[in-house]
């Protein structure tokens, strides 16, 4: 769930980067006093992520915007159809606009992609998809929350999170099971250990010295 408090300071942040300097085509071109209502719809097939995002961004604009949720999030839906729908002050539509936009299309893009990973698992499958720490900085929370819409899973979402030796540690340590020996000595007894492996030896070592998860990255014979 994406409490305003966690995602404010993003969304804030946002608006102040569109609206530092004010809205001066808006307040040239439009009556103070105009009112008038956007509506969001899908341009593609989609998995739909960001409706309270959206609703979030028109309301610190403007708290008299109102909002309709047409959509909610984890829906695929096809090209045409209307996700959400805000009123109000035509000035407040247009100063939010395309900061809202921007949030939810990155989200629901990411979210689509997700379902179509999650999809093309065979039915049955146990096989889990989960996604890195490769994300923008700054939008973790919100690519995060975009991932797990889309029916896939997080790993890490910190350094803290757990243990994941990888190449440069392994270097660093002198060797895999040098690595996760260490790592057992200083990590709290419920964080697992991951490691990261190349090839076959490093996946044998890993096993040996008693590796929780292994994760096969570029990985050859």
């Amino acid at each position: 769930m994406l409490r305003p408090p966690l995602v404010d300071p993003i969304l804030v942040r946002a608006l102040e980067e569109d609206l530092a300097g004010g809205d001066v085509t808006s307040e040239a071109c439009v009556d103070a006093d105009r009112s008038a209502t956007a509506v969001a719809l899908a341009k593609s097939r989609v998995c739909v992520c960001g409706g309270e995002i959206f609703r979030r961004v028109f309301e610190l604009v403007d708290k008299t915007v109102g909002f309709e949720m047409l959509v909610p999030d984890g829906e695929l839906v096809d090209r045409g159809t209307h996700l959400w729908r805000a009123h109000g002050s035509a000035r407040s539509l247009l100063a939010a606009e395309r900061t809202a936009l921007n949030f939810v299309q990155r989200m629901s893009g990411t979210a689509t992609l997700s379902r179509a990973c999650v999809d093309a698992l065979p039915t049955g499958s146990t096989t889990r998809i989960t996604d890195t720490r490769k994300t923008t900085p700054g939008l973790r929370l919100l690519e995060r929350y975009a991932v797990r819409t889309g029916g896939a899973h997080n790993h890490r979402d910190q350094l803290g999170s757990a243990v994941l030796i990888k190449d440069n540690h392994i270097v660093a340590a002198g060797g895999i099971t040098v690595a996760i020996e260490r790592a057992r000595r200083v990590a709290p007894h419920t964080t697992r250990v991951e490691v990261e492996v190349a090839n076959l030896t490093q996946l044998e070592e890993a096993i040996g010295a008693g590796a929780d998860v292994i994760m096969l990255d570029n990985f050859s014979d």
